[in-house]
């Protein structure tokens, strides 16, 4: 499960096995880590996910994500920085998609924009929504 939901929440910022940085990761300050290349603090790695990094562009994923989910990343990204992009792709493929607090769509990835009826927010995640509450965007 941890490596479905970094491909689809983590990856384009902090980067995987064969994927060069990002337009979104080259334009973050401060730069965020590639987790591919760095070994985690795995209690550092739980409450920076758990609680985001005030004042940057790291969010807190705690209101979408349950306790044992994000454990679930943090045990994914101990193994990241040893996995090439054959086994990183083979573990995505074989994961629950991007699924957390028992969201998961069809076809394994959660869309954002998507509601559903046991969602216990609106259906948005991370930046999306912070994007959109920052402009003052209704849904």
């Amino acid at each position: 499960m941890g490596a479905g939901n970094y491909d689809a929440m983590c990856a384009q910022c902090h980067l995987a096995p064969g994927l060069g940085a990002s337009e979104l990761s080259k334009g973050l300050y401060p730069a965020p880590p590639n987790l591919s290349k760095v070994t985690v603090n795995p209690a550092a790695a739980f409450w920076v996910i758990k609680h985001g990094i005030k004042a940057s562009g790291m969010p807190a994923w705690g209101m979408s994500m349950s306790d044992d989910d994000v454990w679930s990343l943090v045990a994914f990204l101990q193994q990241l920085p040893r996995l090439d992009e054959e086994r990183y792709r083979q573990l995505v493929a074989g994961s629950a998609g991007h699924s957390h607090g028992g969201m998961p769509t069809a076809g394994g990835t959660q869309n954002a924009t998507e509601a559903h009826p046991d969602d216990e927010h609106d259906g948005r995640h991370g930046h999306q929504r912070m994007n959109e509450e920052h402009h003052g965007a209704k849904r």
